[in-house]
């Protein structure tokens, strides 16, 4: 456990200098309390942009729940994200690691105090052009022992793929990443929160049929034709292409040219 730290804290304390699409915070130390076999990351906070005060960091969980009279982000603006955070992970599965954490609640963004910022959600558009990937508690490179703990709280496995639910007995592999990126959406509130009523606390599989209907039936209309195949890919896992990469530079190529295209 402790090797497994020190290989993630060097990761993000070299990634954001020498690789900065992989959109992580600078990790300065690590430390370790071994009597309570408790680890923790120490992260640098990025410095304001241009000049401008800097406002406390918000998830994209935060932005989800956001209500319409704060200004929503427009459609090109959460398409663009996407593509970042789709490339980020890319990246992360390029140095043969995974997150196995993916949910809305890791990804944060920085929103400035800009005088300029008129539109509501305007300051909020511009924190979403430079996201960063939190939540390395788990991760682990591909090649290391994968732990088979369990988690038993459906808001956190409706994020996991069925395989991952109750106690896992495979090692958790890059398509499970890909399955996790494919629930931007908070899919705790998806059909009126019907995916995380107490009958589907042990029915993977049903909550992976519904969330591959949402986007099957409603992505297409809402955001275009390439986001859907791209989320679709994600829930399935089955590409047309013969590895995880190929698929994912599929992904990432399909989502950057949907931000073009809106």
């Amino acid at each position: 456990m402790a090797a497994t730290w020190r290989n993630t804290s060097t990761l993000l304390h070299e990634a954001p200098v020498s690789d900065p699409a992989l959109r992580v915070l600078q990790c300065t130390h690590y430390f370790e309390e071994t009597p309570k076999s408790r680890f923790g990351l120490v992260y640098l906070l990025p410095p304001p942009t241009n000049g401008t005060a800097s406002q406390p960091p918000t998830t994209l969980a935060s932005i989800l729940d956001a209500k319409s009279k704060g200004g929503r982000p427009s459609l090109t603006a959460r398409l663009r994200l996407a593509h970042k955070l789709a490339l980020c992970l890319q990246r992360l599965h390029t140095y043969s690691w995974v997150h196995k954490s993916l949910r809305p609640e890791n990804v944060l963004l920085f929103p400035s105090a800009a005088a300029d910022d008129r539109a509501p959600s305007g300051g909020m558009e511009k924190a979403m052009e430079d996201p960063r990937l939190v939540g390395f508690e788990y991760a682990r490179q591909e090649s290391d022992f994968s732990d088979q703990f369990g988690e038993s709280e459906i808001k956190r496995n409706v994020y996991r793929h069925p395989t991952r639910w109750g106690q896992p007995t495979n090692r958790f592999e890059k398509v499970h990443d890909l399955y996790e990126i494919g629930l931007w959406s908070r899919a705790d509130q998806l059909d009126n929160g019907a995916l995380v009523a107490p009958t589907m606390a042990h029915n993977p599989v049903a909550v992976q049929n519904k969330l591959l209907k949402h986007a099957q039936v409603r992505l297409g209309f809402y955001v275009g034709d390439a986001f859907r195949d791209a989320v679709v890919g994600c829930l399935t896992g089955q590409f047309r292409e013969t590895t995880i990469v190929e698929a994912f530079d599929g992904i990432v190529e399909g989502l950057g040219a949907a931000g073009r295209v809106v």
